[in-house]
């Protein structure tokens, strides 16, 4: 799962990131950042049933089901998932665990 600034997001499988065995995996693409997209604000390893968080620097907070993100390619910009005025950005994300499996 990657985040950026601009409130863009996607979700790729751990199988596209095959680790270069001369690089150990350094260089390797998760999200196409581009001024559209922002810069990367997140990454971590979701589960099926998560949610995130996202915030923003004027106090815009949004909670999204990671089932409503796109699972996409390594090197795309991702989709929008918190659509935000052009001032603001986001300057935090979270994952949330579903308890108990709901």
């Amino acid at each position: 799962m990657f985040t950026t600034t601009k409130g863009f997001g996607k979700i790729s499988s751990a199988y596209a990131y095959k680790i270069n065995k001369n690089r150990l995996g350094k260089g390797t693409i998760g999200i196409k950042t581009t001024p559209k997209t922002g810069k990367v604000v997140g990454s971590f390893i979701v589960k099926e049933n998560d949610n995130i968080i996202l915030a923003s620097d004027k106090g815009q907070i949004i909670r999204v089901n990671i089932n409503q993100i796109r699972i996409a390619g390594r090197a795309t910009q991702g989709v929008s998932i918190f659509k935000i005025p052009e001032s603001d950005k986001i300057v935090y994300v979270s994952r949330v665990e579903e308890l108990n499996g709901k």
